[in-house]
Formats: C-alpha cells, sequence, structure tokens
C-alpha cells in the first residue's frame, strides 16, 4: 500500500464530507488554485545547494494555505484529481525551472510521484511533454518514489521506471526503511538516489542506536552507487553526524524550510550553488 493510500485510509471521511471534499478539489484543480513550494537540498561537505524539491501547497480562497496531509487523501481517492494534480506540480515546477535558468539560475529539480500515477496514467508521456514544453534537460528532473511503489505490480513500474530513465531523468526512492522492498528488488531497478526517511535521522545526535540504523542505509546507497538525501535536518550536531558517516546531501528545517518561489531566488541569492548533473546544459530537442 502506498504512503497515499494509507494516508487516504486514516483520514477517511463519512461519505457526504468526502462528496464535498472531493468536489472542492476538483474545483481547486480547474481554478489551478494549487501552488508549488521549494525545499533546498544541500551538498554536506560542501554546503552548496544542489537542487530543491517540489512541494505542492493548496492556496485555498477560504481557508488559506493547505498543507498537503489535509487534501492528499482525498485525492488519493480520486486517480484522475491524483493525476491532475500530479501533472498541474510537474508543469509549475518545470515552469519555474526555465525561470530560474533564464536568470541564469541553474537549479535541479525534484517531483514527488505517487504510486497511483505511476501505475495508471501515461506517465513517460506527461514527463517528456512537459520537458520539452519548457526545454528542460531531463537529467535536470529527478522523480521521487515511495517504497511502496516498488513493491506493486513489479513488472509494470519496472518497465516504466526503466522508460523513465530511458528518457534521461534520475529516480529515487523516499522515505527509504519506511517499507518492505528486498535489497534485490531495490539493485535490480535503475535508481539514482535514496532518501533515508526523517524517522531515522531526528534522534542520531543522541541516540546510538538511531546513529547504527543511518549508518547502514547510508551505507547501503553508497554501495549501490546512489546519492544519499539525508530528511529532515533540524539542527548542525544532526548535520555533524550526517557528515561524519558519509552521507552525500542534507534537507530540511536547518538548511531552509519550504519557500514560496520568490522567497526561493531571495534565499538563493547568498548560496553557492553546486553543480548540475552531467549533460543537464543540454536541452531536449
Amino acid at each position: 500500500m502506498s504512503a497515499f493510500a494509507r494516508l487516504a485510509r486514516s483520514f477517511r471521511l463519512t461519505s457526504p464530507f468526502r462528496r464535498a471534499a472531493t468536489a472542492d478539489l476538483k474545483r481547486g484543480l480547474t481554478q489551478r488554485e494549487f501552488v508549488v513550494h521549494y525545499q533546498p537540498k544541500v551538498e554536506i561537505t560542501g554546503g552548496q545547494v544542489m537542487g530543491v524539491e517540489a512541494l505542492v501547497r493548496w492556496n485555498h480562497p477560504q481557508r488559506g494555505l493547505i498543507l498537503p496531509a489535509e487534501f492528499l487523501p482525498t485525492a488519493a481517492e480520486a486517480p484522475s484529481l491524483l493525476a491532475e494534480l500530479t501533472a498541474q506540480v510537474l508543469e509549475t515546477a518545470l515552469n519555474d525551472c526555465a525561470s530560474w535558468r533564464d536568470r541564469g539560475l541553474e537549479l535541479s529539480l525534484a517531483v514527488n510521484i505517487a504510486t497511483e500515477v505511476l501505475l495508471e496514467r501515461p506517465l513517460i508521456g506527461l514527463v517528456e511533454g512537459a520537458l520539452r514544453a519548457n526545454r528542460i534537460a531531463p537529467s535536470w528532473l529527478t522523480l521521487e518514489l515511495t517504497e511502496g511503489a516498488l513493491s506493486e505490480r513489479e513488472a509494470e513500474v519496472t518497465r516504466t521506471l526503466k522508460g523513465l530513465r530511458g528518457l534521461g531523468v534520475s529516480l529515487s526512492i523516499d522515505d527509504f526503511g519506511t517499507g518492505h522492498s528486498s535489497l534485490a528488488r531495490v539493485r535490480a531497478l535503475p535508481l539514482n538516489e535514496l532518501k533515508v526517511d526523517r524517522s531515522f535521522i531526528a534522534g542520531i545526535a543522541n541516540d546510538t542506536r538511531d546513529i547504527g540504523i543511518a549508518r547502514h542505509v547510508i551505507e547501503l546507497g553508497l554501495e549501490l552507487g546512489m546519492q544519499v538525501v539525508a530528511e529532515g535536518v533540524e539542527d548542525k550536531p544532526t548535520l555533524e553526524v550526517l557528515r561524519s558517516l558519509g552521507c552525500t546531501m542534507a534537507q530540511g528545517f536547518y538548511i531552509s524550510p519550504p519557500l514560496a518561489e520568490d522567497q526561493l531566488r531571495r534565499w538563493l541569492a547568498s548560496q553557492p550553488l553546486g553543480p548540475l548533473p552531467p549533460s543537464s546544459r543540454d536541452s531536449p530537442s
């Protein structure tokens, strides 16, 4: 079961409220009320900004800015709405990425892809079209998948992931360690990045057991030739422990909270930028 499906089950609504929530979500998508904030990812050793993760928010006309935990459960129960939400986030994020490039600010971009979208939507065509429309090189884009996605309809998932890698985009396992994917399954897939779940990061500055778990996951990712990103880094001691463990990149409130697009540009003005992935300067034809 995917993370979105688990959220949907935990936030199950009675039928009248569910119908109202679904109708409101559909209206919000039609009115394009969803906005994207961005959380930076930095290289731990040198502190350079290596890219940003796109995080969706709902700019609701009555309720203000709504975080995804409130509306993703509703979207997860209506696959067509979840697919449309994903398409809008991808379109907005790549459009912003193109705007940054045109301003001389080159950043790689990560976008989350729900299991339901990975399995049910012609995702390869969607990604290829969005990249081409914004003249963004595929190597600038990373698609983040939940670990649970790897265990559902394996043949279809593998075929889709290989197709996406064929485009030149990177693939990341999000929230690694919270699912039940086998090492053999992880090794068999064309993955580039492993994101260590925040639950394994929160206590590493004070708990030797958490350090042991984090070390194991980081070493696993590095041995498989992946970039390793620690999520939920909230303070300097945690960052220092991650540096000592050889973790590649970090993301969290200690570095920066998620920022609106204009806030991100102001924040980046005082930050060193890291190199883009190889061949990233070649835009798709």
